[in-house]
């Protein structure tokens, strides 16, 4: 069960939240997106919010900064999300900028949103679960498509929730979070999303 939940945890790591967000938003988005434009966001979130972060978190632990990439300390961790959240604004407000992305970029103001409080939180010593705030997040997300364009995502939605358990499940097996720690990182999650959605008004 231990190796279960360590595979799990790298499978659903945080930082690939965002480009599994994206392509699912381009398959079930009942908006018409030419290919090339579709690989282009593809790649450029990919690479923002994929290989910059972890090339970030490889010059971390080499100017020791980190002490391992689980980054298991509280104290560690208020570098690694300060740059996570910077990176999640900008996705966002160039998303924001171009029409037909806007309902996307939600996906990216929500993260920094999340990571933000998150960071905040770091000074009181309370360690979020950003495995489980990603999770949830993705998953309020998935909420705000379906409401929007006005389709039917019941299965999707309720995957993603029980997905979203396991994962928390999994986070406890590996004694990465105290139960609290994966509480508030499903509600920052989700609530971040809906905070994005109202203060611009999207809906």
């Amino acid at each position: 069960m231990h190796n279960l939940s360590k595979y799990i945890s790298i499978a659903l790591h945080p930082v690939l939240i965002p480009t599994l967000a994206t392509f699912l938003y381009f398959i079930v988005a009942p908006t018409y997106f030419h290919t090339n434009q579709i690989y282009i966001i593809l790649g450029l979130v990919f690479l923002g919010s994929y290989i910059l972060p972890l090339s970030l978190l490889v010059l971390f632990k080499k100017i020791n900064i980190i002490s391992s990439f689980e980054i298991k300390e509280t104290y560690e961790r208020r570098i690694p999300i300060l740059s996570f959240l910077l990176i999640s604004f900008l996705i966002g407000k160039m998303l924001y900028s171009l029409p037909d992305y806007q309902l996307l970029s939600l996906m990216f103001i929500g993260g920094f949103i999340a990571l933000s409080i998150t960071y905040l939180l770091l000074f009181l010593n309370f360690k979020t679960s950003l495995h489980v705030l990603g999770a949830s997040g993705f998953t309020a997300f998935m909420i705000l498509i379906s409401y929007a364009y006005n389709i039917n995502l019941i299965g999707l939605i309720a995957f993603l929730f029980f997905l979203t358990g396991f994962l928390g499940t999994a986070r406890l097996i590996l004694k990465a979070h105290k139960p609290k720690e994966l509480i508030a990182g499903f509600i920052i999650g989700i609530s971040s999303i809906l905070i994005s959605t109202l203060f611009l008004n999207y809906i």
